[in-house]
């Protein structure tokens, strides 16, 4: 789960910063997992949060950990892929909080 990041050159950036460019942005805080525009609704922090719960559902969600078990020992070749996928898990979400990852 990611949220919008204006990149310069995109519609999104010229829609939130029009044509100016270097003086609109702090580039080094244009990160696919932390927001840095919000709605008129959701503030950054909000979008933020909303994108931390999206990843607890998921996670916590036995019918998805249970669908992607099952998926493996239909297709074992898949084993080293899912292992890992679980390793990033753990480390994101477990150790890190999902701070700078996803």
């Amino acid at each position: 789960f990611n949220v919008a990041a204006p990149y310069p050159g995109t519609r999104l950036f010229e829609a939130v910063y029009g044509k100016k460019a270097e003086d609109s942005a702090d580039w080094r805080k244009l990160y696919q997992y932390q927001a840095v525009i919000g709605t008129d609704a959701l503030s950054p922090e909000d979008l933020d949060r909303a994108r931390m719960m999206a990843y607890r559902s998921l996670y916590l969600n036995p019918r998805w950990w249970l669908q992607n078990v099952c998926h493996v020992i239909m297709h074992p070749g898949d084993f080293e892929i899912a292992a890992r996928y679980v390793i990033k898990i753990a480390d994101n979400y477990l150790i890190h909080r999902m701070r700078h990852g996803h």
